[in-house]
């Protein structure tokens, strides 16, 4: 009898604990949402609309099969033009041919991966960095996206910080770039992009990836905020970890 009660106790106890870390943990990600849209409603004061003039990414871009058909075409441009002028395989011109890279891809982040040993930055997005909200949840698309297929990266440029951005595409065609947008993990760049993912972004994604908005609009005075509440915010635990001790 006595064992069956203190089984019935327990059970009641561990079941109040569970509750109560759930209550606890909902209304911890309740005050992180409201401090986030706190920041957000500096950035986002002013909504996004895609500049007149520029085209959408339907009209623009390679989507679908139409990458894999464009590409051949290059393939079989560089062909004919070397059948025409055997020179043309001079230093030069190898870098030109060197353009496309295919290969397995290991994702660095939301907008970062790795293919065939070179690093790239998709081309045209902005995704949230991995210490920034849903900076995870874009590398974990991003995965879900590459897991077990082979990436085709057509280089485009290389940017102000020496990194090779490119235009990536799944098996099937699909823009890797387009892709995240799609799901609300990236933002469009018009700066680089001409505004082509634009038409792609979901309702809320300025709002909910307003700290990458704040970069594309210069505001990096919100980054350093929200860093250096992160960082107080990190030594009171990790002090609080200390004294535990």
């Amino acid at each position: 009898m006595d064992l069956e009660l203190s089984t019935i106790v327990v059970v009641i106890v561990l079941g109040v604990a569970v509750l109560f870390w759930r209550r606890r943990a909902k209304i911890k990600k309740r005050l992180q949402e409201e401090e986030w849209a706190r920041f957000a409603e500096e950035v986002t004061k002013e909504p996004y609309k895609r500049p007149p003039g520029i085209p959408s990414y339907h009209s623009t871009m390679r989507y679908g099969r139409a990458a894999e058909t464009s590409m051949a075409a290059d393939r079989s441009a560089d062909v004919a033009r070397d059948e025409a002028d055997p020179l043309s395989n001079r230093p030069e011109d190898t870098a030109g041919s060197a353009r496309i890279l295919t290969g397995k891809a290991w994702v660095v982040d939301g907008d970062t991966i790795d293919v065939a040993g070179v690093r790239l930055r998709l081309f045209g997005i902005d995704a949230p960095e991995m210490d920034h909200p849903y900076g995870i949840r874009a590398k974990r698309s991003m995965q879900g996206f590459c897991k077990g297929r082979i990436i085709t990266a057509e280089v485009v440029d290389e940017d102000a910080h020496g990194r090779t951005v490119a235009k990536c595409f799944l098996p099937d065609g699909r823009d890797l770039s387009a892709e995240l947008v799609k799901k609300g993990l990236a933002l469009d760049w018009p700066k680089y992009s001409a505004g082509v993912y634009a038409d792609l972004e979901t309702e809320d994604a300025r709002k909910k990836l307003w700290l990458a908005a704040a970069r594309q609009k210069g505001h990096m005075h919100v980054w350093r905020r929200f860093e250096a509440q992160q960082a107080a915010k990190n030594a009171r635990r990790a002090e609080t970890n200390v004294a535990a001790k």
